[in-house]
């Protein structure tokens, strides 16, 4: 393994936010799950939670040794797809932004490491105000064929996803010509990357 220093990036339209607001307008929600309290939590304590001022642990307990939150969206742990965990904590992120002063959530997994500083230097590029989600992009059933619209991008969310309080806004509030949400989770084990930051986002019309 080599590691080496490079030049931290800089976007060319950088907004006046500085970073001690971005800290306070930015909650780093965390998944996790009780069998991982123990070995994962620890490490992200260790590691980058004391850079980061807004942090929230979301298991299916709660649990005062490492301070878990445990959602009413959520009903035990699913081994596959945490897709109600997910919806839970973007519930959680609409209705306390507003008197929080939350402008960006950032949904990590337990085993997630990242740099803030960084994280929040590109946070810096965009508005809070637009539909944005940030992350490494995927694609699935992506076709250049005609007729096959089935497939959408999304974000792999074991890198982190990163979503503007507009874009959360729309997400929650957001209904179909019938009444329907767009971005309701269909059951606990539907994968929450690719529901939430694909399918979702869709339906929505937005990329």
């Amino acid at each position: 393994c080599a590691t080496w220093i490079t030049q931290s990036y800089v976007c060319p339209d950088i907004q006046s936010t500085n970073a001690v607001d971005l800290l306070k307008e930015t909650l780093f929600a965390v998944k996790t799950c009780e069998k991982f309290h123990e070995i994962r939590l620890p490490i992200i304590n260790q590691t980058w939670a004391s850079a980061a001022k807004n942090i929230q642990y979301f298991s299916e307990v709660a649990d005062s040794r490492y301070q878990t939150t445990k959602l009413p969206e959520v009903d035990g742990n699913s081994e596959v797809g945490h897709c109600k965990k997910t919806e839970g904590i973007i519930q959680y992120f609409h209705k306390n932004a507003m008197n929080k002063g939350w402008k960006w959530l950032v949904i990590v997994d337990d085993d997630t490491l990242l740099s803030v500083r960084k994280l929040l230097d590109l946070t810096k590029c965009y508005s809070s105000q637009d539909p944005i989600i940030l992350g490494q992009r995927y694609g699935y059933f992506v076709s250049e064929e005609e007729g096959h619209d089935e497939g959408y991008d999304f974000l792999a969310g074991g890198g982190g996803m990163v979503f503007s309080f507009e874009v959360v806004r729309k997400m929650v509030e957001g209904k179909d010509m019938y009444g329907r949400s767009h971005c309701t989770c269909p059951g606990p084990e539907y994968a929450d990357d690719m529901y939430f930051s694909g399918l979702c986002i869709k339906n929505l019309g937005l990329s």
